[in-house]
């Protein structure tokens, strides 16, 4: 479930690249076809930390919730 949640970060991304007018992977868009690396950068790192959290979250859980591991 862990890896699930930071692969459904990217799917969302990558869709927004293809087919959105908003969003973090428009946004990684649009910067790199300006040539604003600066943007899009910041806007991967966003997209990481969103990530790592939604991991981090998942694994809180399971610690929570799972008392045989």
């Amino acid at each position: 479930m862990r890896v699930s949640t930071a692969r459904s970060v990217i799917v969302a991304i990558v869709t927004e690249m293809l087919g959105a007018h908003g969003g973090l992977g428009w946004m990684i868009y649009q910067a790199v076809l300006q040539i604003d690396f600066v943007q899009a950068w910041s806007a991967i790192f966003v997209a990481s930390a969103a990530s790592l959290a939604f991991f981090g979250l998942i694994g809180l859980l399971e610690r929570r919730i799972l008392f045989w591991t």
